[in-house]
């Protein structure tokens, strides 16, 4: 199950990338973020804070860091039993405007009973999106 938004961004990459992984900039582009506590740093643990469940945070781990490229975070059950990876990755355009892609997997053997409890990411991550291309572009 996989739910992707990409847009292109009036803003070079390094900018884009310096604010997805800027903990205290995500609730200013991000509608579903109240904030963000830990560092997005490769290896290092992260609670996100969303609007519709602020008393249950996301726990993620943000697994790759590609400094001005990509971020995934993740998330699961042992064994594989149930995963959820988020992926930003962003590409530098000749033109010097930066092409955003945000992308959310769901996977394992138990995603057949769990499917029905995840909302439809779609709406969420084109928010995210125009959200991120509103910030450094103003």
């Amino acid at each position: 199950m996989e739910y992707q938004s990409k847009i292109i961004i009036n803003a070079p990459c390094e900018q884009v990338f310096n604010a997805i992984s800027n903990v205290d900039l995500f609730p200013i582009f991000d509608p579903s973020c109240l904030k963000i506590e830990g560092s997005i740093k490769q290896k290092q643990n992260i609670k996100i804070y969303t609007r519709d469940r602020p008393q249950r945070p996301l726990m993620m781990r943000v697994s790759v860091v590609e400094k001005n490229q990509k971020m995934v975070w993740s998330t699961g059950l042992p064994f594989g039993l149930f995963r959820r990876v988020r992926s930003f990755i962003v590409f530098a355009k000749d033109d010097h405007t930066t092409e955003f892609l945000i992308a959310e997997v769901y996977s394992g053997p138990l995603l057949g009973l769990l499917k029905n409890t995840i909302s439809d990411m779609s709406k969420e991550q084109k928010l995210f999106t125009k959200g991120l291309k509103k910030y450094p572009e103003s």
